[in-house]
């Protein structure tokens, strides 16, 4: 009996085993990268689990979340830069008013999905910010590929360290002044930081600077000092919190008319983090009251901050203007 049963039991066993593994072989999960019937209505997208970490973030400031009814594409949210998601690897094809966008399905942390423009996004990157005055762009990783091109302090940018080298990273990024986006650029890993605090700074700073009320500002720039002390722009924060009190700022008298040498801002307070009071074109006509003893340096001018009374009462950007005679 037993020579007949052993067999017979290895017998039945593998007849499991294979069952087992035929039925396996027919489930199939969704992953981020499943295709996604354009065809379906918008509310059927389904992103992977909540189980499954976010593999991207928003590069664009004001990007915005979609909903596709066929290939149409509707505004349904607006995200924020840095923005963590899920996002899925292939892209869909949708069109707003005629132009044609290539999309991702994405989740958001919150649960809501959507599509989001993939240029806007960066796709298993890393965060990092610009730290440097002269963040100057390469072409390809080395000294002689070097570009005109400026990327502004504080800028965020996506990193692929793969891609990179001890002495140059590979990055993504958008401009935040110009707008203008920056693909398969280079910037010297001496003037970014990979540092959360250092990010985390700079997105707390791009706030403050739109923020309008005085008191939301120094309530963000208290977040900066008490939970990341010791970023790369601590120096930022407190040149911001004295100009939100110009009373601590040496000044000295002026009394004579200027005018706009160009486009510039009169702002609240003397800092580019002070709220818009009136925007000025070139050739309008100032009245300088007096400017700050310390000097500050503004997209590689150096210059003082001058208090004007008209044509409005603020302060701008010496740089900005000149003596009328």
């Amino acid at each position: 009996m037993k020579s007949r049963f052993f067999p017979s039991l290895i017998l039945v066993l593998a007849a499991f085993s294979i069952l087992f593994t035929a039925v396996a072989c027919q489930k199939k999960t969704l992953s981020p990268a499943d295709t996604v019937d354009l065809n379906a209505p918008a509310q059927s997208v389904n992103v992977s689990s909540s189980t499954t970490e976010a593999n991207a973030f928003v590069l664009k400031a004001g990007a915005g979340l979609w909903t596709l009814a066929g290939a149409e594409m509707t505004w349904k949210d607006s995200l924020s830069l840095a923005q963590s998601l899920e996002s899925s690897e292939k892209t869909v094809k949708g069109s707003y008013k005629g132009v044609e966008y290539e999309l991702n399905k994405v989740k958001l942390e919150s649960g809501l999905e959507g599509y989001v423009i993939n240029e806007q996004l960066a796709l298993g990157a890393q965060l990092a910010v610009v730290t440097s005055n002269l963040a100057t762009l390469y072409k390809e990783p080395k000294d002689t590929a070097v570009l005109g091109t400026v990327l502004p302090v504080m800028n965020i940018v996506a990193v692929w360290p793969a891609g990179s080298s001890g002495e140059y990273y590979k990055i993504l990024a958008y401009d935040q002044q110009s707008g203008a986006r920056y693909a398969d650029r280079y910037l010297s890993s001496a003037d970014i930081s990979l540092s959360d605090d250092d990010v985390n700074a700079a997105l707390l700073l791009i706030a403050v600077k739109e923020l309008k009320n005085s008191a939301q500002k120094k309530k963000l720039l208290s977040t900066i000092t008490s939970k990341y002390p010791s970023s790369a722009f601590g120096s930022t924060v407190q040149e911001i919190l004295i100009a939100l009190d110009p009373s601590q700022m040496g000044t000295y008298p002026i009394g004579e008319e200027y005018r706009a040498k160009g486009a510039g801002t009169i702002r609240e307070v003397p800092s580019v983090y002070g709220s818009e009071v009136k925007k000025l074109a070139k050739g309008d006509a100032c009245y300088a009251e007096e400017a700050t003893s310390e000097q500050f340096t503004i997209n590689g001018s150096t210059a003082s901050w001058i208090r004007v009374s008209k044509p409005a009462a603020g302060w701008v950007f010496g740089d900005n203007l000149e003596p009328s005679r």
